[in-house]
């Protein structure tokens, strides 16, 4: 009688094993990569040809087709026949398990993972297929984008966007201006040209970030701010003249200052002064300060064109009569040529407070205008086979900030722009300490 009922008990236990086992099977059904499972019964050992009971004998996984489904995500995958998706826990390769579920997404790192942070593993094909894709990073994106930026999954009301930005190595790239050409004018050395990339690194993230935190919110354009301070001019009775002068300006609480810096006359020394000022609000990242001329001035320029860079060569400029030159070397350059002739230019002391000359484009030309309202009343370049290009000659330029040269800071109006979209700064004050009497600015623009 006892044995009768343990038999039977083991039936119960049988059956309640069978419908734990079909309660998760419905439980999962919208479970993505779900596998339903069956229990396997068998009976028990024999007691004089008569058994024992049931007992489970195994619990299997059913591997068959499940539905494929379109979900709109393109990070979404689906496998059709056998087959699992190999993925490492936390990116450790040496903790791998398999899945057949293909909800993956794009992780913070620009790795595929699934809704756990796991990564999906894969092999490089030995070819690329023969894909079109309407994705713009799929052609923009190549191993020189070497440098992640950022990469941020934005979940929509009805879509998910993983918007992710990539960048060369600046850092190599990065190159110091060159101070002929561009002190006083936004002068950057490479390192604060980096801190200028990493400060709008730093803005691009904080937006994306805003983006990912109120993604169905309203969008809004972000522009550079631009302020304007009107320095004493050259030569007025406030405006810095010698040693012990100086000339400052508080931004975002910070004061940036420049003591007067000795030249061959008080004008020069204003001068000098003024551009190693300008040169030190261009240091601070984010920013570049300029001089500008404040009236609407009509000018001249033409274009130059070095042509093949020929070896060993003298190359000539002439403007108004005056002429400079630079002789190429025995493995001449067109770039090394046309840093000679600036250089030749600037070196003179008439041409460098009349002449402009505009960088390197086309290859081999480049752009010589005349500052505030000069004129050219004779040009000519030599040398090799280069040439003023023709239809170029004396062209007017209305030139109301285009110009770095001492005429225009002799009038002491420098610009002060963001260069992160968005970012703005704060100038509490500005002016000139001239023999100890501090002369503020009055007119500041933002």
């Amino acid at each position: 009688m006892v044995g009768a009922l343990w038999t039977g008990i083991s039936g119960l236990q049988g059956q309640q094993k069978a419908l734990d086992n079909e309660s998760n099977n419905i439980a999962n059904v919208n479970t993505i990569g779900f596998k339903a499972s069956r229990i396997s019964f068998a009976d028990q050992m024999y007691q004089n040809k008569i058994g024992k009971g049931v007992q489970i004998s195994d619990t299997e996984k059913i591997y068959s087709q499940g539905n494929l489904k379109i979900t709109g995500v393109s990070y979404d995958m689906a496998l059709s026949g056998d087959g699992f998706f190999t993925l490492a826990k936390n990116g450790n390769l040496s903790d791998m398990y398999y899945s057949r579920a293909g909800n993956f997404r794009m992780g913070q790192n620009g790795t595929l993972q699934d809704p756990n942070g796991n990564e999906v593993i894969g092999w490089p094909m030995t070819a690329p297929p023969e894909v079109e894709s309407t994705d713009p990073n799929v052609k923009k994106f190549t191993d020189d984008y070497n440098k992640l930026l950022s990469s941020t999954v934005i979940k929509y009301n009805t879509s998910i966007e993983t918007i992710t930005a990539k960048a060369t190595d600046y850092t190599l790239s990065a190159k110091s201006d060159d101070e002929y050409v561009f002190s006083g004018w936004g002068l950057k050395t490479k390192y604060t040209k980096v801190a200028d990339v990493e400060e709008l690194i730093k803005a691009y993230t904080k937006a994306l970030n805003k983006l990912k935190n109120n993604p169905n919110g309203p969008s809004a354009s972000a522009k550079n701010q631009i302020s304007k301070v009107d320095f004493f001019d050259q030569g007025s009775s406030k405006a810095i003249v010698a040693d012990g002068d100086e000339v400052y300006i508080n931004i975002n609480g910070n004061k940036i200052s420049q003591s007067f810096i000795t030249g061959s006359n008080s004008a020069d020394g204003y001068r000098k002064t003024m551009k190693a000022f300008a040169d030190k609000i261009s240091s601070i990242a984010g920013l570049k300060a300029y001089f500008i001329n404040d009236e609407n001035v009509t000018t001249k320029k033409f274009t130059a064109k070095i042509g093949d860079a020929a070896n060993n060569t003298e190359y000539k400029l002439t403007l108004n009569g005056i002429e400079v030159s630079y002789t190429s070397d025995s493995d001449a350059t067109i770039e090394e040529i046309y840093n000679g002739l600036k250089k030749a230019v600037y070196n003179d002391s008439v041409l460098k407070n009349n002449v402009t000359i505009g960088p390197l484009h086309d290859t081999d030309e480049f752009e010589v205008t005349a500052n505030s309202n000069n004129t050219f009343n004779s040009y000519n370049i030599s040398g090799g086979n280069s040439s003023i290009v023709a239809n170029s000659n004396i062209d007017d330029v209305k030139k109301d900030e285009t110009s770095t040269k001492y005429g225009i800071i002799d009038k002491g109006v420098l610009k002060i722009v963001s260069l992160v979209p968005g970012q703005t700064f704060t100038i509490s004050s500005a002016g000139m300490v001239r023999k100890g009497v501090d002369n503020a600015v009055a007119n500041i623009e933002v």
